[in-house]
């Protein structure tokens, strides 16, 4: 009694959890059975073998020579159909993508199962079984194609339809697709929603080296997505297999290999490595798999040189033409402050080019605060007013590492786990600023953690659990601590700058449990 009171609750939450996104990240394969004569064969035993961990689906067609193989991993497969009467066929080189439903439809040739017919499946199929519109990209265009900095989301522009745009200023996968918003779009790893909270960009982005392959689904979502109207892009790492395989890498751009820009006059600095390593392989033959992959980078970039107008020596002293003394004396009193700091008469509406005549504004008018925070302006180092703001690189330091673990069970059913991590830290010699001096640190942190357990109980019945946790935090401090606005010359007490409370250094945190 205990144990149904329990399952039932832990049914009532999940149907009650609002907003919960669920994704196929396996495939089906299925098709239809006949003789040569085109009549349909009922009771035939299929069966479906991973090539790369041996694992095995089998089933039998029904009635109407339908057979359906639900809840297959992404990879290579070989399908055999034994009947008696009947020669044993094989198809072979057999390639499940994520979220795809393969028809292989079999055709029976009369004659004993010691005889064997195979042939080789066709790389090129035409969905017929499902409305979804969108494309697999595969590992071999995922490393192939020449991609700066390694973000594999760079290829979504691979696909009718979608249109790379910034116009908001996003992150990773900021796409239009379809002419549909930026921020419809929705983001799966493993099956687990990694898109952010306010702009729904990808804030999990795995190392290229794992990736398996991504899809991209344009149109017509099935309902497990919802609540999407762009796009949905469904990303898959890579698992153990009964074979050691693996890669390690480094990638390196420097400064020294580049031209200098046309319109600067030297070349900005620039670093970056970027290295780590991908490697997969059995820890039990056939049944627990193990995948693990790290990428470092570090980055250097001094970038190109900049020209920003600062005050002149003469504008310093307040020397100024009258001509740019624009606008009027605005309010009492100002008009009273002014009065006292100049020892003469100043009415409110007076014109400043009235005010000071010669264009010269003593320095007996200048404000505590404008004097306290004019030495945050450095002085001209290129002609009479112009700073080149170009010595000082920002440095990059970002490292991600990922660990998944399959275990394959025929009685309790397949499971999957999979931890992703990725620090990041990023210096600016600027901060928000122009000029040196105000220096700022960047720093972030997410994380993915994600258990799934797939069973299959018929040829239309599978059951699929996932339970997922992302997290995202990230963080924008002063690099050295900020001096009182009192020693700036502000006003200090009740209700003015320095009786402000800083805000918290977080500026978006996020955590997602599912």
């Amino acid at each position: 009694m205990y144990i149904r009171k329990l399952l039932l609750a832990v049914a009532c939450v999940i149907l009650a959890a609002p907003g919960l996104l669920q994704a196929d990240v396996t495939g089906t394969i299925l098709g239809v059975v006949t003789d040569a004569s085109s009549a349909l064969v009922q009771g035939v035993r299929i069966v479906a073998t991973n090539l790369d961990t041996n694992l095995e689906k089998e089933t039998k067609t029904d009635g109407n020579g339908q057979y359906r193989l639900l809840a297959l991993p992404a990879g290579r497969y070989r399908l055999q159909a034994e009947f008696s009467g009947f020669q044993t066929f094989v198809a072979t080189d057999i390639v499940l993508t994520v979220n795809e439903q393969r028809r292989m439809d079999v055709v029976l040739q009369v004659g004993t199962t010691q005889q064997e017919v195979s042939v080789s499946a066709d790389a090129v199929q035409v969905e017929t079984t499902n409305t979804q519109l969108g494309e697999v990209i595969e590992e071999k265009r995922i490393m192939s194609l020449p991609l700066n900095g390694r973000g594999y989301l760079d290829l979504l522009g691979l696909q009718p339809g979608v249109a790379p745009t910034s116009s908001r200023n996003e992150g990773p996968g900021t796409v239009s697709v379809n002419g549909q918003r930026e921020n419809s779009n929705g983001f799966l790893v493993n099956g687990s929603d990694v898109a952010g909270v306010g702009d729904f960009e990808a804030q999990i982005q795995p190392n290229l080296d794992a990736v398996q392959e991504f899809r991209l689904i344009t149109n017509s979502f099935d309902a497990e997505y919802g609540r999407f109207s762009g796009s949905i892009m469904n990303t898959i790492t890579k698992s153990g297999t009964n074979a050691f395989h693996g890669t390690l890498f480094e990638f390196v751009r420097n400064d020294a290999l580049d031209a200098r820009g046309f319109f600067d006059n030297g070349k900005g600095k620039l670093r970056l490595n970027q290295f780590g390593y991908a490697v997969g392989g059995p820890a039990i033959k056939d049944k627990l798999f193990w995948f693990s992959d790290y990428q470092g980078s570090r980055r250097i970039d001094g970038g190109s040189s900049s020209e920003v107008q600062v005050l002149s020596e003469a504008e310093r002293r307040g020397q100024l033409n009258v001509a740019h003394l624009t606008g009027t004396v605005t309010g009492p009193y100002w008009a009273q402050t002014l009065s006292q700091r100049l020892g003469r008469t100043v009415t409110d509406g007076q014109p400043y080019s009235t005010v000071f005549p010669d264009g010269v504004i003593p320095e007996s008018a200048f404000s505590s605060a404008a004097k306290g925070t004019m030495g945050f302006i450095p002085l001209a180092n290129r002609g009479s007013d112009i700073y080149v703001s170009s010595t000082e690189p920002i440095r990059t330091r970002d490292d991600m590492l990922g660990q998944r673990v399959d275990f394959l069970h025929q009685r309790t059913g397949n499971w999957s786990g999979y931890y992703y991590f990725q620090d990041t830290d990023v210096n600016d010699p600027f901060g928000d600023s122009s000029f040196l001096g105000l220096a700022s640190a960047s720093r972030a942190r997410r994380q993915q953690g994600t258990l799934s357990n797939v069973k299959v109980f018929g040829p239309t019945t599978v059951n699929e659990f996932r339970v997922s946790y992302v997290g995202i935090i990230r963080r924008s401090v002063p690099a050295s601590d900020a001096p009182p606005v009192e020693s700036l010359g502000f006003l200090s007490g009740v209700n003015t700058l320095a009786s402000i409370t800083p805000a918290p250094a977080v500026t978006s945190p996020c955590r997602r449990f599912r």
